[in-house]
């Protein structure tokens, strides 16, 4: 193919607006497959979203200061949220009756759960996903297992299936579903499991005016975190699947948190009864 090539012409057009013609410079060199590749990769940007994370940027960077000042002075004027303590205090309900609104959720099925286990264990010394990390000392179960037989226990202690929501990387995603489906999900239903992958988003230089190449038939491409988490939820049919089975509530966890109290009616209860969008459990 030429420079005269049609696809290469509608890529640059796409590009053309946002100034990232650079991406396809090396398109001439690149064999079919890489050119699919990179077209798919260039495809999916957001041109929207490119100009208004770059407006922001170039707006905190008029106003001066470097970013991290700028947050430590959003953090000075935070105020602290309503917090229920070990000891109960802090909230205008008891103990008890958080426990009992929770166990009343867990009891008529409005409880789900999602499983972050989007990273690998590099920092653990361990080359697959931090899932398949065998942490039992004695039985080598893994942090799935663990895990997903502790959410088995809250089900069977309630007589309920609390559905679960698998969330991985494309760094994970093949390898966890296999691990998974090769161990039966641990003995939680297929029918209440799924799995959905979590978008990646390019990544910019640090004056943020170009997309960086990773190499020259793909763009530097990372996960884009939590915060992609409720994105990635509608657009994989999850989000409709909670809606149907009438789930009001969400609990997220991380899977390398073996300490995870999940599904914790002491938890979910007061999260209801201080009539929380979020709430979380810190260790102070």
């Amino acid at each position: 193919m030429t420079t005269d090539d049609p696809r290469l012409r509608q890529l640059r057009d796409r590009l053309a607006p946002i100034g990232q013609q650079h991406l396809v410079a090396f398109w001439p060199r690149l064999s079919a497959a890489e050119r699919d590749r990179l077209a798919q990769q260039i495809e999916a940007i957001d041109v929207e979203e490119f100009r208004e994370l770059q407006a922001d940027f170039r707006q905190r960077q008029a106003a001066g200061g470097d970013e991290k000042s700028q947050w430590a002075a959003l953090a000075a004027r935070a105020e602290p949220p309503p917090a229920m303590r070990l000891d109960g205090s802090g909230v205008p309900f008891t103990a008890d009756q958080s426990r009992s609104r929770g166990a009343e959720l867990l009891r008529s099925g409005q409880v789900g759960m999602i499983l972050v286990a989007g990273g690998l264990g590099t920092r653990l010394g361990f080359d697959q996903p931090k899932g398949l990390f065998p942490l039992g000392p004695l039985s080598n179960r893994t942090l799935f297992q663990i895990l997903l037989e502790q959410l088995q226990a809250v089900g069977r202690r309630y007589r309920v299936s609390i559905p679960l929501y698998v969330m991985t990387s494309p760094a994970t995603d093949e390898v966890t579903r296999t691990f998974l489906q090769e161990n039966r999900w641990f003995g939680i239903p297929v029918a209440d499991a799924r799995i959905f992958r979590q978008a990646t988003m390019w990544a910019v230089d640090d004056r943020f005016e170009r997309i960086l190449l990773e190499s020259p038939g793909s763009l530097f491409l990372g996960p884009d975190g939590h915060g992609g988490m409720l994105a990635a939820l509608a657009k994989s049919g999850c989000l409709a699947d909670m809606q149907g089975r009438g789930l009001t509530q969400i609990f997220y966890g991380q899977i390398d948190n073996p300490l995870l109290q999940i599904c914790d009616e002491l938890f979910l209860g007061s999260h209801v009864l201080a009539g929380s969008e979020m709430t979380t459990q810190v260790v102070r």
